[in-house]
């Protein structure tokens, strides 16, 4: 009998044989993250709290991601205010570890690009004229530029 033949009549599960190489913890793990990921995915507050990912949780570290780096840094500010619901609601008071992971696959969704809007010459001129009362040269300069690229004369 060929080697083909033996491993296809008795199948065996792969998870079976995976289970004895994870942690004895594991299960009691996976379930400290999914309770985790529930607060900030149920989170009455801030839209920012629903887009975060638990990706490790212990006693003494919270190991979270978000997609980019301003949602990061919006959540570092708030981290007092974080921490302390986290001890209000679960008992404990890991310190948060905040990493940027973009997320991908079905979580991700497609940005289509938006035609140009159409502008008026009215409001190329309003931004021109707003622009001659700024001090700093280099926003004036910005706007003046943003006045020309908006205008209607190419559309």
């Amino acid at each position: 009998m060929s080697d083909d033949k033996r491993h296809t009549r008795h199948p065996v599960r792969l998870a079976g044989l995976c289970i004895k190489w994870l942690p004895k913890d594991f299960r009691r793990h996976s379930a400290v993250i999914a309770q985790y990921q529930q607060f900030f995915d149920s989170h009455q507050g801030e839209a920012v709290y629903r887009q975060v990912r638990v990706l490790n949780a212990s006693d003494k570290q919270l190991l979270l991601a978000l997609p980019s780096p301003a949602l990061v840094n919006y959540l570092r500010l708030h981290g007092a205010q974080l921490q302390q619901e986290i001890q209000q609601l679960f008992g404990a008071s890991p310190s948060l570890k905040l990493v940027v992971r973009p997320f991908g696959g079905i979580e991700r969704t497609a940005t289509k690009l938006q035609p140009p809007a159409h502008v008026s010459r009215s409001v190329s001129a309003r931004v021109r004229k707003s622009a001659d009362g700024i001090e700093d040269e280099s926003l004036r300069q910005a706007l003046i530029a943003l006045a020309q690229s908006i205008t209607d004369d190419d559309r």
